[in-house]
């Protein structure tokens, strides 16, 4: 999927120069979403993906919301 296609879900700010992304697209006919550490390189400039991250299918979502209660 372009990133023109991905739906931006919300950032949440871990410094001056990294915040996280939530996004969610559609990958081989299947909702997906992205949860990345996006940061602003050291020459500066504007935010780019890390590879810290990972990406998992819409479905699973109920199960990451469960874990993540359990944390909070």
């Amino acid at each position: 999927m372009a990133a023109a296609e991905r739906k931006l879900i919300a950032r949440l700010t871990k410094t001056e120069t990294a915040e996280v992304r939530v996004s969610q697209s559609t990958w081989k006919g299947r909702r997906v979403v992205d949860m990345r550490l996006w940061f602003i390189p050291a020459g500066g400039g504007e935010f780019v993906p890390s590879r810290k991250g990972f990406t998992f299918s819409a479905e699973k979502l109920p199960e990451l919301i469960a874990a993540l209660r359990s944390a909070a």
